[in-house]
Formats: C-alpha cells, sequence, structure tokens
C-alpha cells in the first residue's frame, strides 16, 4: 500500500500514515521504519498493513519520496550507524552521578560507546596499595 505520513511522534518512537486509497490511518512504530531519514509529517511511504487487537497497523515501511524538511536536514551529518540494528542514528547519553557514562542506540538499546574508562578502577587500587604498604611500614617498624 501507499501512503503519506500524517503524523510522527519522535520522543516515543510512533506515528500514523494515512492512505487514499483506503482513507484509513495506519499506526506504526519506528521498529517497523526501513529507511536513513527519520520519519516527518508529508512523506509519502510504501508499507504492508496488518491488523492487531487495536486496530489497522503499518509494516515493512519505505520512503518513497523525501519531503526535505529542516528537521530531517539537520540529521544529514550528525548521525552514525547502529553495529547492531544498521539504522543511521544520534546516540542516547546515560547518565551516571551526573556524569556521561555510555551511549545507546535509541532504536534498539545496545551500547555504542562507553566513556568513563576504568581508569577510576585502577586508580583506587593503587591507592589501596598505596595505603596498605604503608601500613605494613608503620606497624613492622
Amino acid at each position: 500500500m501507499k501512503g503519506t505520513i500524517k503524523f510522527y511522534n519522535s520522543n516515543d518512537g510512533y506515528g500514523f500514515i494515512f492512505s487514499a486509497d483506503t482513507n484509513k490511518d495506519y499506526y506504526f512504530n519506528i521498529t517497523e521504519w526501513k529507511s536513513e531519514i527519520l520519519p516527518n509529517a508529508g512523506q509519502k511511504v510504501e508499507f504492508s498493513e496488518f491488523k492487531n487487537k487495536k486496530g489497522l497497523g503499518a509494516k515493512d515501511i519505505k520512503l518513497l519520496e523525501n519531503c526535505q524538511s529542516q528537521e530531517n536536514s539537520k540529521y544529514s551529518d550528525d548521525r552514525i550507524v547502529c553495529p547492531s540494528c544498521t539504522k543511521k542514528i544520534i546516540p542516547r547519553i546515560q547518565y551516571l552521578n551526573n556524569a556521561p557514562y555510555a551511549s545507546h542506540c535509541p532504536y534498539c538499546g545496545v551500547m555504542i560507546k562507553k566513556f568513563q574508562s576504568d581508569l577510576r578502577n585502577f586508580l583506587f587500587f593503587i591507592v589501596l596499595a598505596i595505603i596498605l604498604i604503608s601500613g605494613y611500614f608503620i606497624f613492622v617498624k
């Protein structure tokens, strides 16, 4: 089937496609999106329909015509390819103790990069060794 993106919520990863052939809206999740360009209202797409408990849905969605908007153009150079799902992404940052800890794919959740190295653990053991060695010499003398 062919249709037009009617609405897409980038924060929650879902949207609706309107098909003029059936005059109906089809729900879709970003996991069914097969293009490298993020969905945007007004884009022409081709999809397969399916029915579930909640109604009509779209799957295997492919972009036919891109209405290049300012929103999509900002992602053209900043994105990377996820090593797991192979989609172009802007990784999401995970924080631990108010410091960046790791980045993850917003689609499949795989860890892209870990920011904090094991240097902190190494330094902890060095300090612990110094304390133990100095304590040994204090008690031995």
